[in-house]
């Protein structure tokens, strides 16, 4: 997406790109956000998918969360029995984690995973979970009575934004000031004729960019690029 802007009270003119941001997929992970209250655990044998957990397996890991929380379990159980020991605990909010993997990959809750086919080409690949404690003290207004409704709330926002960045709609932009110059270009030619051009062009000034937005709303982010540079803008054209 390419805009020209201008400035109405210095009739600046500015081109604004927005475009996928490929060079920033690692760092616009959402997974490495150090304010997400959702414990997202994955496991899958082609991606790399949730949290960083270390090459753990699920029962073991599902044991050391069990120990965690002073729930007794038997060694011998299941990764599914244990999952569901798991899930009675009164201190967390869980859901199974799904992927979609049809020409790309998407990843949702069990609780609203609504993809096509989804006999054929979803799975479970984990779990997520929020932990009671933690979401009342970081977020104003949970309290017993309301922190696993604002559980899932939380859950979906995160689980969004990360199916949004598996599904690669992730974008930066460009902001560059048009100066206006009249040019005059003079060539002589052997016989000693010249040749007069004088034209109006655009060149490029001082550009200003940022990158790894998470979004499939690309074109609210003509918002942030102006807010840093021009005040009272009009877009002029989209090109």
């Amino acid at each position: 997406m390419k805009y020209i802007l201008k400035e109405k009270d210095t009739g600046k003119k500015f081109e604004l790109i927005i475009d996928r941001d490929d060079d920033c997929c690692y760092l616009a992970n959402p997974r490495h956000n150090d304010g997400n209250l959702a414990h997202m655990c994955c496991w899958h044998r082609s991606y790399i998918l949730g949290d960083d957990i270390g090459r753990v397996r699920p029962a073991e890991y599902l044991m050391n969360l069990l120990s965690k929380y002073n729930i007794p379990y038997d060694e011998d159980m299941s990764v599914n029995d244990l999952y569901k020991l798991f899930a009675t605990c009164s201190d967390v909010y869980v859901e199974q984690v799904t992927l979609y993997d049809h020409s790309g990959i998407s990843i949702s809750s069990s609780r609203t995973a609504n993809y096509p086919d989804m006999q054929w080409d979803c799975s479970n690949v984990g779990f997520v979970y929020v932990d009671k404690k933690e979401i009342q003290e970081q977020l104003i207004n949970v309290v017993d009575s309301n922190w696993i409704e604002k559980a899932k709330e939380r859950i979906d926002s995160e689980m969004q934004e990360y199916d949004l960045y598996l599904r690669g709609e992730i974008y930066g932009w460009t902001l560059t000031e048009l100066i206006p110059v009249h040019r005059k270009t003079i060539t002589t030619y052997p016989d000693g004729k010249e040749e007069v051009v004088e034209e109006d062009v655009e060149l490029k000034g001082e550009t200003d960019s940022c990158g790894g937005y998470v979004t499939d709303k690309p074109e609210e982010l003509i918002e942030e690029a102006v807010c840093r540079n021009i005040n009272n803008y009009e877009i002029e054209k989209e090109v």
